[in-house]
């Protein structure tokens, strides 16, 4: 049994921080929206197979989705700029994966 006024473990007066405290959760990033990823892949997979990219299609495809869901919308489009240099379709090529993008992609 304990003599005298027991401190009070949970309060004011604590002298540590809580463990979440100093988490300000960070910036915002447009990021793919997991919940429609599948959707995402198989749109992607058409868009790829219209503009006749047979060369690493696999590949493509999974670099842009990566790119989307863990870096951000940016860094997926600056890819998908490079990508449509490198096939020839600069303009068109590139913008329609950015506008795929846009419908898939969420700020979290």
């Amino acid at each position: 049994m304990a003599k005298g006024p027991r401190k009070p473990r949970f309060g004011a007066d604590r002298t540590y921080p809580r463990h979440n405290e100093r988490n300000t959760g960070g910036e915002k990033k447009r990021l793919l929206d997991i919940r429609r990823r599948k959707d995402f892949q198989y749109e992607l997979d058409t868009l790829l197979d219209n503009f006749k990219v047979v060369e690493n299609k696999s590949t493509i495809a999974a670099t842009i989705q990566n790119k989307l869901s863990t870096r951000s919308y940016d860094d997926a489009s600056e890819y998908a700029d490079r990508l449509g240099e490198a096939n020839g379709q600069p303009g068109e090529m590139a913008t329609e994966i950015k506008r795929l993008m846009g419908r898939y992609s969420r700020w979290r």
